[in-house]
């Protein structure tokens, strides 16, 4: 917590606490927590008129102050508003902040100053992501200045539009005319990225299929954003080419742009110490031998997924869907046993398509050939 002492903690408690909008000199006292006398907590309330962050920010830059800045919101809920540090600090500055201190006025009379008369938009990505206390608070203030500051409100909901009602209260809801429109169903939306870009023979690594799960599972029962799903798929790119130089190549092998100049000594010795490289057997391996490799195993990856998609044109549709119901399911269950064809599952497979007709199994070929050629194009 922050030490009362500290020579830069008092000029800040002082600009804080000072009764015009400027610098001044009075003195603030600061008081030790009653319950623990180790800590020792320097608590500021913010007057509405001294709510400027813009001063006060030049002001922090002014005096060099290092401290972090905790800002205590009416839920006693603690958000960090400096940059985040590897080691924590002792010296904390707590600022009370009340309803009334959400000031607008500012804003407001920039707004008439430029003379602007357009609506001003705020959008609200992940709707459900943000506490129901603090939408509500905010959506109050909103209505407040609604007469000088047109506002227009873009809520993005990914689950349903009824999570509005039971977040927000009565006396909130009553003051918004709401309108509803729909974009893509955000399931459909992930339905298609794993599909066309993830399993794809042009994405740059392939998904260990626990990983894939994790993000999809953490997609289906938390968020449904996509966006934090496409930054878990990011954070896998980052972390797998960052783990040593040849993985870097990756995006080299599933481009087919790969070539001898590309391959070092050091990057050489390392795909000698790969385990799938050692299981070959390979007495002597160069640069030309990796080129050669790697456009086999483009060879072997195309031809999995091209499998994977025939695979799933036939059981997708399956009585209890033993495979699953999309791309993705068939292709986690694939990877996850060590030879899928003698599992139990694929058999099982295989005794149901047995009862398909011919007829359906010639409306099941046109969109597979199609599927087929478009990954040989």
């Amino acid at each position: 917590m922050v030490n009362p002492n500290n020579t830069k903690c008092q000029v800040l408690g002082r600009y804080l606490l000072s009764n015009d909008s400027t610098q001044s000199d009075t003195p603030v006292e600061s008081s030790k927590a009653s319950d623990v006398e180790s800590d020792e907590d320097v608590e500021v309330n913010l007057k509405k008129t001294h709510h400027d962050f813009l001063n006060f920010q030049d002001y922090y830059n002014e005096i060099g102050c290092k401290d972090k800045l905790i800002i205590v919101t009416q839920s006693d809920t603690p958000v960090e508003s400096s940059k985040a540090s590897d080691v924590e600090s002792d010296e904390d500055v707590e600022v009370n902040l009340k309803k009334t201190h959400y000031d607008f006025l500012n804003f407001q009379d920039y707004y008439n100053e430029i003379g602007c008369k357009d609506k001003l938009i705020i959008a609200l990505q992940d709707y459900e992501s943000f506490p129901c206390s603090i939408l509500n608070e905010f959506l109050l203030i909103l209505h407040e200045y609604l007469v000088t500051l047109p506002f227009i409100l873009i809520l993005g909901v990914s689950t349903s539009p009824s999570i509005i009602h039971s977040t927000l209260n009565y006396d909130v809801i009553s003051t918004m005319k709401i309108h509803t429109f729909y974009n893509q169903p955000s399931i459909e939306s992930l339905n298609l990225i794993t599909d066309n870009i993830i399993l794809n023979n042009k994405f740059p690594l392939i998904l260990h299929h626990t990983i894939l799960e994790f993000l999809i599972d953490n997609f289906l029962f938390y968020d449904f954003s996509l966006h934090t799903f496409m930054k878990g798929v990011k954070i896998c790119i980052l972390k797998h080419i960052s783990m040593n130089n040849i993985n870097a190549l990756c995006y080299n092998i599933m481009n087919q742009t790969l070539t001898k100049q590309m391959i070092n000594a050091n990057m050489l010795n390392e795909i000698k110490e790969l385990d799938s490289v050692a299981k070959l057997s390979i007495k002597k391996l160069d640069s030309n031998g990796v080129v050669k490799y790697s456009i086999e195993l483009f060879e072997f990856i195309t031809n999995m997924y091209s499998s994977l998609q025939c695979l799933f044109a036939l059981v997708y549709d399956l009585p209890n869907n033993p495979l699953g119901k999309q791309l993705r399911d068939i292709y986690c269950i694939v990877l996850s046993e060590k030879v899928f064809v003698e599992s139990s599952t694929f058999k099982q497979c295989l005794q149901l398509i047995q009862f398909i007709s011919k007829q359906e199994l010639l409306e099941k070929r046109l969109p597979l050939a199609q599927e087929i050629s478009g990954w040989c194009s």
